[in-house]
């Protein structure tokens, strides 16, 4: 079983089960207004795969680039 993120490290760590953002997410991020119309989305983005959510590599990016780190590359397609 892969243990959840700590906050040490860089988000994204390997072994993360749920999104790191997931203590302190964006206003955008699915899982602030649960609905309906999010659970799906809540579920599939929020958990295992969290690196293919826009707002995820978005947030990721962005600490990234705050921390001058660069900790491999973000997987998952689509624009930003």
């Amino acid at each position: 079983m892969q243990k959840q993120y700590d906050g040490s490290g860089p988000p994204g760590a390997s072994g993360d089960v749920f999104c790191p953002f997931i203590k302190t997410p964006s206003p955008e991020c699915y899982c602030v207004e649960m609905n309906g119309l999010k659970i799906n989305l809540a579920m599939r983005f929020c958990l295992k795969d969290y690196k293919s959510c826009r707002f995820y590599r978005r947030l990721f990016l962005q600490e990234t680039r705050q921390s001058g780190e660069t900790d491999g590359e973000i997987k998952g397609g689509g624009d930003i």
